[in-house]
């Protein structure tokens, strides 16, 4: 939770300094950078705001899903959960990044990174499940 909370901080900081921003977008939304280190000169997402909403409805699903069931008392399961979480959220804002990174076949590393996390920490996350269950009926 705390390195979630300080993700957050970071993407306030990289709002404010351009980094880190989305594609071109038409919404009303959409941002305009005057700085050298964001390429476009049109409104683009600030995914880095999307970010900070997802991350924190995250944590909010947490806390309401640990009012509910004893399953995040148990060591590790919190981690295992956020860490899905947050993995899947990074996945889908990459389809929205403007800004350079290497590529292998059209597709950002980054979002191949996270859909493995995402795949391994989900298994991970029903294999936990499934023996909490077990370990309750």
């Amino acid at each position: 939770i705390p390195a979630l909370i300080g993700y957050c901080i970071g993407l306030v900081g990289a709002f404010l300094g351009g980094f880190a921003y989305g594609k071109p977008t038409e919404l009303p939304w959409g941002v305009t950078y005057q700085i050298q280190n964001v390429k476009y000169t049109v409104p683009v997402h600030p995914i880095q705001i999307y970010a900070i909403i997802a991350v924190t409805l995250l944590l909010l699903s947490k806390k309401r899903l640990k009012d509910k069931t004893e399953f995040f008392n148990r060591e590790g399961n919190t981690t295992i959960y956020l860490s899905t979480g947050f993995s899947l959220i990074y996945f889908l804002l990459e389809f929205l990044k403007g800004d350079d990174t290497l590529l292998i076949q059209g597709i950002r590393i980054p979002m191949i990174i996270a859909a493995m996390v995402f795949i391994t920490s989900g298994i991970a996350l029903a294999y936990r499940y499934k023996s909490f269950k077990n370990e309750s009926t």
